[in-house]
């Protein structure tokens, strides 16, 4: 009877070791999935070409980054990311769960074999925030290095912040590890000197612009205009109001998200009455400075507008743009935009 009951004893102890190993693996295998093994701060993974999900599972725990290759595998297939992986160098930060991987592996990396792409109208902070996810430099240093003095007679006189910002010309280059933040900026500095032909300095004194002011209305272009062909009607637009005298605000919505640092929609009443330089709702001509960087189809597009009566656009839900001679007009195509989308 004893040795019975000791047995009984034996396996109902083996039982809940085994239901507390289970209990502890499935909370393992969750707080992974959540939030990953990542003890650093961050890490680069590198997925070349050719690399499957077992790959890339294996290349993950050994940096640390999950502990679980077996059920990442398991998840990548659930979840259907299996073939999706993308080729390239990421920057994995720490707390970084499954999805978010996943959904990161899965999008084409700025930076592969030594290029990086730097695409129109990022802002001085989304440029360093690409250069650190490409693991070329920390964030921190590339934006204190944005900071510094640089020799090129282009740009503006050091006095307002984000003096660089519109300046790093937006392309691809071919940047390696060993550069310096400094480096870098220098080579896109370089590239926007290239761009900035002689041609285009001559339009800008013919028009009466200086290439600080070029620049600047570029960047509006370039963060405001829907596609190509949009282009030259929106500088038209801006060309027109600063021309007028009963139009003198450009009330660019692109300069207010340029302040609040986000994209909106819809501007509310207050966001229009920010005070700062950069809103074009009450300061009069051109913002303070460049909102973005524009590419040279933006630049072209400010220093040829095309030939218009427009004072008025106004973008619908999927970015198409609709223009106006008349506030009546506009305030026409406003409603009839809304009553689109209204239930």
């Amino acid at each position: 009877m004893k040795k019975r009951k000791r047995k009984n004893n034996i396996i109902f102890s083996v039982l809940i070791i085994a239901l507390l190993a289970g209990v502890l693996w499935t909370a393992s295998l969750a707080a992974d999935y959540r939030s990953g093994s990542l003890k650093t701060d961050s890490v680069t993974i590198t997925v070349p070409d050719g690399a499957g999900t077992a790959d890339i599972a294996r290349s993950l725990k050994s940096q640390g980054v999950i502990s679980h290759s077996v059920f990442f595998r398991f998840m990548s297939r659930v979840k259907g990311f299996d073939g999706k992986y993308r080729t390239g160098e990421f920057e994995i930060r720490k707390g970084n769960g499954y999805l978010q991987l996943f959904a990161q592996l899965t999008t084409p990396s700025a930076y592969h074999n030594g290029w990086l792409t730097i695409p129109e109208g990022y802002t001085l902070k989304k440029i360093a925030a690409a250069v650190s996810s490409a693991g070329l430099a920390s964030q921190q240093a590339f934006t204190e290095a944005l900071n510094q003095d640089y020799d090129f007679d282009f740009l503006p006189a050091k006095k307002r912040n984000n003096y660089l910002e519109g300046y790093l010309f937006p392309d691809t280059y071919n940047f390696t590890k060993d550069m310096t933040p400094q480096d870098m900026i220098r080579a896109m500095l370089k590239r926007f000197d290239a761009v900035f032909t002689q041609q285009y300095r001559q339009r800008a004194q013919a028009m009466g612009l200086s290439m600080d002011e070029v620049v600047i209305l570029a960047s509006m272009i370039e963060a405001e205009a829907g596609s190509d062909a949009d282009r030259a009607k929106v500088s038209s637009v801006f060309h027109n109001r600063l021309a007028s005298s009963d139009k003198p605000y450009l009330e660019s919505c692109a300069t207010v998200q340029y302040i609040l640092g986000k994209r909106k929609n819809v501007l509310s009443v207050s966001d229009t009455k920010i005070n700062s330089p950069y809103n074009t709702y009450i300061n009069k001509g051109l913002p303070i400075g460049p909102i973005c960087s524009p590419g040279e189809a933006s630049i072209k597009a400010a220093l040829y507008p095309e030939q218009t009566d427009y004072y008025y656009f106004q973008s619908d839900a999927n970015g198409k743009l609709y223009y106006a001679e008349t506030f009546d007009a506009h305030e026409r195509i406003r409603r009839q935009l809304q009553d689109q989308i209204s239930p």
